[in-house]
């Protein structure tokens, strides 16, 4: 893959992704940045940056400006994100960063990376299991769903057939470079929950299918909306990359006010966009992609085909909810399809049953359900507002 990425040097502000020119040059390949964030949790654990820029000075990858810039940083966690930022984008692979591993005695970590490149280009089906399920946890997960800005999913009912065929399609799909996976069907079906469940309940999918998730709202029904989700789309990713890259918090709690506390940074820090091309601001996002390989961006309740066009343009990995499937006409890398359908009636009964309405005792108390189930069309939404409005929870009310 090829990217438009900045000739200056990434300085602590994002001023640069707006007025920097941008040109194409060699720099480590997708595989390589993913096996550099595959990496990272280990770095944190095991590894000072200072140590590496002379070694990498002499093997031409760093100036002594990115020396001076990296090694002046604050902290080790700080130095270690800006290290992974500029040898992305300054070194043509990962053999030097190997090599300075194995010379100062890190033979754990130069192995992971080749054990990560290896199985990447020979065995890629046993990449995950073999290499990146065995560090990865189920709080690993939380994190990222949090970071993501994925939604909590509704835990006591879940449409097990629709959420196993969106983990399924996910998972088959994950090796493409870029693809659109369209959860379609009417309003209040329960796309976006299923969506959302989709990405909490499976262990696959965020973390070791894809790197990340990035979860947004559209809604949008103007180009200038267009514009302002992509926006969003960019500050999520600058703001996890900052959060991730210098994470070293013990508990989800403590993740959660890092969190917090990086989002109020960024919004101070993140550069005004107001006067800025549509061209500026899809080149911005693909340099912040750089640092985020293998994302997963879910796109909620899209209903134009200019957002489908801007992430194909992007080569996105996206998973839509849309009523309206005929946006997917705008699309043409590979596209499939997950049409969520109205809820038959032993559905409904099982969702009510789990949210604590008590079964039907007699002929007309199922009249009295048969009724309601037939006003909501099998509409979980509708289902949930008249089910809500009823207090006590009784066939009377």
């Amino acid at each position: 893959m090829q990217w438009f990425i900045s000739m200056q040097l990434p300085f602590r502000k994002y001023y640069y992704d707006i007025f920097s020119v941008f040109s194409l040059f060699q720099m480590l390949c997708e595989i390589e940045c993913r096996a550099l964030n595959a990496a990272h949790t280990m770095l944190i654990q095991d590894f000072e940056p200072k140590d590496a820029l002379t070694y990498l000075e002499g093997q031409k990858i760093f100036t002594e400006d990115h020396s001076d810039l990296i090694g002046t940083m604050p902290t080790r966690l700080e130095r270690i994100a800006n290290f992974l930022r500029a040898y992305r984008r300054q070194a043509s692979e990962l053999g030097p960063l190997i090599d300075f591993f194995t010379y100062n005695n890190q033979s754990h970590l130069a192995h992971f990376l080749e054990e990560y490149i290896y199985f990447a280009i020979n065995e890629p089906h046993q990449l995950r299991p073999v290499v990146i399920a065995p560090k990865f946890s189920r709080q690993m997960l939380d994190r990222k769903l949090l970071l993501g800005n994925v939604p909590k999913q509704m835990s006591c009912y879940s449409r097990e057939d629709h959420v196993e065929r969106v983990i399924d399609k996910l998972d088959e799909l994950c090796d493409l470079d870029s693809f659109f996976l369209f959860l379609h069907g009417r309003s209040g079906s329960g796309k976006s929950v299923i969506a959302s469940q989709a990405l909490s309940k499976s262990d696959q999918l965020i973390g070791i299918n894809y790197d990340s998730v990035v979860w947004l709202k559209d809604s949008g029904t103007t180009p200038k909306s267009t514009f302002d989700l992509f926006t969003d789309l960019l500050l999520m990713l600058k703001r996890a990359r900052v959060v991730s890259d210098t994470d070293d918090s013990h508990s989800i709690t403590d993740f959660i006010n890092r969190v917090l506390s990086r989002s109020e940074d960024d919004l101070l820090n993140f550069p005004s966009v107001e006067h800025v091309t549509s061209v500026v601001l899809k080149r911005m996002i693909v340099n912040a992609l750089i640092d985020r390989p293998n994302t997963l961006f879910v796109l909620d309740d899209v209903v134009q085909e200019d957002t489908i066009r801007w992430a194909q343009e992007l080569r996105l990995r996206c998973l839509i909810t849309t009523r309206d499937v005929e946006i997917s006409n705008a699309a043409s890398p590979t596209c499939e399809f997950i049409e969520v359908t109205s809820l038959e009636n032993f559905e409904c009964y099982d969702m009510l049953e789990a949210y604590g309405m008590p079964m039907p005792a007699d002929e007309r108390e199922e009249d009295i359900l048969h009724k309601t189930i037939d006003l909501t069309s099998g509409s979980p939404a509708a289902l949930m507002m008249i089910f809500k409005s009823c207090e006590p929870k009784t066939f009377e009310k």
